[in-house]
């Protein structure tokens, strides 16, 4: 990986929680097998402050590898579950 160090990786989601060494910044690393790549570059140049920010992504055998900001929290099914529990 050589710029980033791998924290903590979850193999069945293919998402991993890296840190960028030169900055010394979390990030979140996903593979994804099924995605648009011209949305992920598109989001990549028009920057969102409501979206994680993506700093790279690339493709490869038929995959692509994003890596973007991390933001602590819950995601959207976590707070859903919390604030919600008797519709899940």
């Amino acid at each position: 990986m050589g710029k980033y160090e791998l924290i903590k990786s979850d193999p069945d989601s293919g998402i991993s929680l890296i840190r960028n060494k030169k900055l010394d910044v979390l990030c979140v690393r996903k593979e994804l097998d099924f995605y648009d790549k011209n949305v992920f570059e598109y989001l990549k140049s028009n920057h969102s402050v409501h979206i994680p920010e993506i700093y790279e992504c690339s493709e490869a055998d038929g995959r692509l590898t994003v890596i973007e900001s991390y933001v602590n929290g819950l995601n959207l099914e976590e707070y859903l579950q919390q604030k919600h529990p008797d519709r899940h």
